[in-house]
C-alpha cells in the first residue's frame, strides 16, 4: 500500500467493496496527518487486528472504531475523518482493545485464537523496530534493472543526492526518497523498486502489509526529517545543483 498523497488519508477500496454479508474492515494507519495516513480494506477476520493500529469495522447496522493499545494519536484522530466520509446513518461505537462486545467478534467470525503472547495479540515481529534504521541507495539502469546499495549505518542528510533515490527503512515504515533530478526511469519504476526491495529483505512482510511512504526532495514530512541526526532545510540551496555540475563539467571539457 502506497501513501504520500496530500490528504488526511488515502482510502483503498473504500466504496463498492462489500461482500454478501455487508461487513467491511479497514485499517487506518500512518504517522502524520496530511502526509501518510491511509485506510486499507482487509479481510473481515480477527487475526487481521494488530495492537499498533486503529480499525473501522462496518456492519449492516453499526460501525465500530477499534483502538489498538499501541496505536498513535494521529491514527486516532484520522479515523474520525475517515468514518465521516464512508458511513451514513449508522450508530458509531468506539471501543478500546480488550473491551470488545460479543457482536464485534461475531462480525469478524469469532475472537482471535490464543497465541503465545500473553495478550493474545500478534506481535509485529516482521517490523524491525528493534534493529537499526537503514538507508539504501537505489539505482535503475537503462535496461530497467534495479540495484540496491546499503549505505553506512551512521547515515546523514548529506548522503541524499538530488539526482538519486533512497530507501529509508525504519522497520515500521519504508520511505522512498526521490531527488528532484532523478532520471525519469527511476520515477516510473518506484512501484517496482518497493516491490523488489520488500521481496528481497528477508522479512515477514509483503507489499500489501508494509507501510510505504513516497517522499519528494523539498517536501519531506517532519517525521522523515526526525529520522536523521540533523536536518537542514536549506542544505541543497547551498550546494551546486546537478545541472550546475553538468554545465561546469561541460565547460571544463570544452577548453
Amino acid at each position: 500500500m502506497f501513501g504520500g498523497k496530500d490528504s488526511d488519508y488515502q482510502a483503498v477500496n473504500a466504496k463498492g467493496s462489500y461482500e454478501d454479508d455487508n461487513i467491511r474492515l479497514f485499517r487506518v494507519e500512518g504517522t502524520e496527518l496530511g502526509v501518510d495516513i491511509r485506510a486499507i480494506q482487509l479481510e473481515e477476520k480477527a487475526d487481521n487486528l494488530e495492537d499498533d493500529d486503529v480499525y473501522v469495522l462496518e456492519t449492516k447496522e453499526n460501525v465500530y472504531i477499534w483502538i489498538g493499545k499501541e496505536s498513535n494519536d494521529t491514527e486516532k484522530e484520522a479515523v474520525t475523518s475517515f468514518v465521516e466520509k464512508i458511513v451514513k446513518e449508522k450508530e458509531i461505537s468506539t471501543i478500546e482493545q480488550g473491551d470488545e462486545p460479543e457482536e464485534f467478534w461475531e462480525a469478524l467470525g469469532g475472537a482471535p485464537e490464543e497465541k503465545e503472547d500473553p495478550s493474545g495479540w500478534r506481535n509485529a515481529v516482521n517490523r524491525r523496530v528493534t534493529t537499526p534504521r537503514t538507508l539504501t541507495s537505489v539505482t535503475v539502469t537503462v535496461t530497467k534493472k534495479i540495484r540496491f546499495e546499503d549505505l553506512d549505518e551512521e547515515y546523514s542528510q548529506q548522503d541524499l543526492s538530488d539526482d538519486g533515490a533512497y530507501i529509508l527503512d525504519t522497520g515500521e515504515e519504508l520511505y522512498l526518497w526521490q531527488g528532484k533530478n532523478i532520471p525519469e526511469r527511476v520515477k516510473m519504476a518506484k512501484g517496482d523498486i518497493v516491490k523488489e526491495y520488500i521481496e528481497d529483505d528477508g522479512l515477514d512482510r509483503t507489499v500489501e502489509t508494509a507501510l510505504v511512504v513516497f517522499v519528494k526532495q523539498g517536501e519531506e514530512p517532519s517525521v522523515f526529517k526526525k529520522l536523521f541526526p540533523e536536518w537542514d532545510n536549506d542544505m541543497w540551496d547551498n550546494q551546486s545543483s546537478y545541472e550546475d555540475i553538468k554545465n561546469e563539467t561541460k565547460a571544463a571539457n570544452s577548453k
